[in-house]
């Protein structure tokens, strides 16, 4: 638990007023007994001159999530709120987790953080809320966050996050470069995307995409380019079948987000190769787990018009030459050990 003391917190802020946040911070948690301190500490951690609430949502974790909870909920109360349930509202797929959190913020701004993540820039709400107050053309601002690879135990290379121009630039990205665990965002806003598009009666199995898409459609949206968290990278237990299947639904919901978007706001974006996207992630990942009747099945389901070409343009604009002339070594290998 960090360092730092109810008062200490408070100590630079200009009005020392719990119940009107300038933000609120959501933090949806479950089964994180093992990360959720680091997480709430990265909250604690803030220099703010503004009030801010943390709003963590324990989904009937089954582990020791909620204890560790309140413990911080002793240690600084008033700005933390827990909400602790008795049974998992995300199993329902009904909206019920986000209607239940959404109720719960009162800040101007809202930051997201789930509860495996964790903020390491204690100045990282304050430089985010100076830019918003400065700049009302901004409805959102991100910057970027390292990877820590829970498999190997330690933070990584790989840092995620980088400039977008706009929301065809969003459509149209293979990956968006947009950490839901950096952004902060103007509440304004969000509650006219509650309203008008609705997410929770979707069935979309991302939260995150299409309100990125939102922000990008009514507003401008800023990066920031300094490192602002940590994202854990936490390997799935699921079989090899079940994580094509996995995967395919995620690529298809991804998918959906974009057609409705395109469709109900009526963007001007070319629907094949829109299409065909949702292919060329599927026919990364193929090659990723190097399951050659995988990836030509993704390969005949791709429609462009001139596929060849499209394929050459797939392979050569991302990390798919690398893994082929990867598959290409082992099957070489494998070639020369069987003596054929």
């Amino acid at each position: 638990m960090v360092n730092k003391s109810l008062n200490e917190v408070m100590s630079t802020w200009k009005k020392k007023d719990l119940e009107s946040p300038l933000v609120s911070i959501e933090c949806i948690t479950y089964n994180h007994e093992k990360y959720i301190a680091d997480t709430l500490d990265g909250f604690f951690m803030q220099v703010t001159d503004f009030p801010f609430e943390v709003i963590v949502h324990d989904d009937a974790s089954t582990d020791k999530t909620a204890d560790i909870i309140r413990e911080y909920e002793v240690k600084y109360p008033g700005i933390i709120k827990p909400i602790y349930e008795d049974e998992n509202q995300y199993s329902k797929h009904n909206g019920a987790l986000e209607r239940i959190i959404n109720a719960q913020l009162k800040g101007k701004y809202i930051a997201i953080c789930e509860g495996d993540d964790y903020w390491i820039d204690s100045l990282k709400l304050q430089k985010q809320v100076n830019l918003l107050e400065a700049h009302p053309d901004y409805g959102m601002c991100y910057g970027r966050a390292q990877v820590f690879s829970e498999k190997f135990g330690q933070l990584t290379n790989n840092i995620w996050g980088s400039q977008n121009n706009g929301i065809i630039d969003l459509l149209t990205k293979q990956v968006v470069g947009i950490p839901t665990l950096t952004i902060c965002f103007r509440k304004e806003i969000f509650d006219e995307y509650i309203q008008n598009v609705d997410p929770s009666k979707k069935g979309w199995l991302l939260g995150d995409y299409p309100l990125t898409l939102w922000f990008a459609l009514k507003s401008r949206i800023f990066f920031m380019n300094e490192i602002l968290a940590v994202y854990r990278d936490i390997p799935n237990s699921a079989s090899h079948q079940q994580q094509k299947e996995k995967m395919e639904s995620f690529v298809d919901s991804i998918f959906s987000i974009k057609l409705f978007f395109v469709n109900k706001y009526n963007i001007k974006v070319d629907l094949i190769s829109l299409n065909d996207s949702k292919y060329r992630r599927l026919l990364s990942y193929a090659l990723e787990l190097q399951d050659r009747k995988y990836a030509s099945k993704i390969i005949n389901k791709i429609k462009h018009k001139r596929k060849r070409e499209y394929l050459y343009k797939v392979i050569f604009s991302s990390n798919l030459l690398f893994i082929i002339y990867k598959l290409y070594r082992g099957y070489k290998k494998n070639k020369s050990l069987s003596g054929k």
